[in-house]
């Protein structure tokens, strides 16, 4: 017996021995190879921004809280909040896309625009960078305006609503005094839209249904409901079981490509709040902060070495913290310590680079400031030095009611 357990222990042990051969002869694969994505061309670009120029859009899409998803193979690798992307990610080699989205996205809610868009594939391989590229996002999923005329609404009852269902059972029911837009996910197979009013119109119970299909995402559903006045022709597109007493009239705009008449002609609509923009900042949410008329925080800015940037900072009770944040492949650290200045700037507290700061005319000790300018179009001619590139200044305010984080992107074209 003993002889058979020392046979048994040594050809366990061969095996083992045979098995820390094969790593250190290199049988097994190495680990794996790993390449870097550099993120200082990543920029995002909302491809209905011209919706801004619509005065009816008080709120505005803050690039800053975009969340940026790294997937392979359809899965979430890494993910990151826009402002606070690194500069160069480590990865595997292998093939990736990059996810940009803002907003939650429920099957139905209120004010609850949703934003989406994905890179083209790229390729990481080993010891090397891939850069990242600009992705385009539009909104993905659909709204849903209801309007009462006047008219209509001196003749209809407290109670009476119009109930809106996308797809099987996404629903949202819009009272009479309601003025929010309800935004619905769009869903692949699932792009039916209705509408049914259901109410008394003069004592006269009314049922006045429509249905849309081929309902695309980044549309704009804007129902009008007024008396049926004898003789006229209700607007025929979709499919409509008119009541006695009620027109329904659609309009359909979509808002990736067109600019949207917005709610100027919705009664009561000019002090509505919403439209197609996230959660805005209240007010008392940290300092207002406004740019150059023509620049956007919300795109990609062209510019050139004479273009003209100003950054206006207002705080109703004193600045606390203002930073930036250079993100650039060619301002590099080392090219910005040869003038003094740094990746990171503390507009607050400047330390050592106080001087290199402010011999650019950029302001330094702003702690306590109630409006500050910060004008970096000293910056452009130094930019414009090393030609066509993108640069990202990520700025961070705040005083005693918040903060507010805001993302410039520039496009240098000199």
């Amino acid at each position: 017996m003993t002889r058979k357990i020392t046979i048994y222990l040594l050809a366990l042990m061969a095996v083992l021995g045979l098995g820390s051969c094969s790593k250190e002869n290199g049988f097994e694969p190495d680990e794996k190879a790993m390449g870097s994505l550099s993120t200082t061309r990543l920029m995002l670009s909302i491809s209905n921004d011209e919706l801004k120029k619509s005065a009816s859009y008080k709120r505005t899409v803050e690039l800053a809280d975009f969340v940026i998803d790294i997937m392979k193979d359809g899965q979430v690798v890494r993910s990151y909040r826009y402002a606070e992307m690194p500069g160069v990610i480590e990865l595997p080699e292998g093939t990736y896309t990059a996810k940009a989205h803002l907003g939650n996205n429920p099957d139905a809610a209120w004010e609850e625009p949703y934003y989406e868009g994905t890179s083209e594939s790229f390729t990481i391989v080993k010891d090397k960078i891939t850069e990242a590229q600009t992705i385009v996002c539009k909104m993905a999923n659909v709204r849903v305006t209801i309007i009462f005329s006047e008219e209509l609404k001196e003749h209809m009852a407290d109670d009476a609503k119009v109930n809106v269902v996308m797809g099987d059972d996404a629903t949202l029911s819009f009272a009479k005094t309601e003025t929010r837009s309800g935004y619905f996910a769009y869903l692949e197979g699932s792009n039916t839209l209705a509408a049914t009013f259901d109410g008394s119109v003069d004592g006269v119970h009314e049922t006045s249904s429509r249905v849309h299909t081929d309902v695309a995402p980044g549309t704009h559903y804007r129902i009008t409901y007024k008396l049926h006045s004898p003789g006229t022709d209700p607007n025929a597109s979709g499919n409509i079981v008119p009541g006695l007493t009620v027109d329904a009239t659609v309009e359909v705009v979509d808002l990736n490509y067109n600019i949207d008449p917005g709610d100027g002609d919705r009664p009561g609509g000019g002090d509505r709040p919403g439209g197609d923009k996230p959660n805005p900042p209240e007010p008392g949410n940290g300092p207002k902060v406004t740019i150059t008329e023509g620049l956007s925080f919300e795109s990609v800015n062209e510019v050139n070495s004479s273009s003209t940037v100003v950054i206006n900072v207002e705080s109703e009770t004193g600045i606390t913290a203002f930073t930036v944040d250079i993100i650039s492949s060619t301002l590099t650290s080392e090219v910005l310590a040869d003038v003094h200045l740094s990746d990171h700037l503390d507009l607050v507290n400047p330390g050592s680079l106080e001087e290199g700061i402010s011999s650019l005319g950029l302001p330094v000790n702003v702690g306590g400031q109630k409006s500050v300018v910060f004008n970096i179009s000293s910056f452009m001619p130094l930019l414009a030095i090393y030609g066509d590139n993108s640069h990202k200044f990520i700025l961070k305010v705040a005083d005693s009611s918040g903060e507010v984080t805001k993302v410039l992107q520039l496009h240098m074209n000199p």
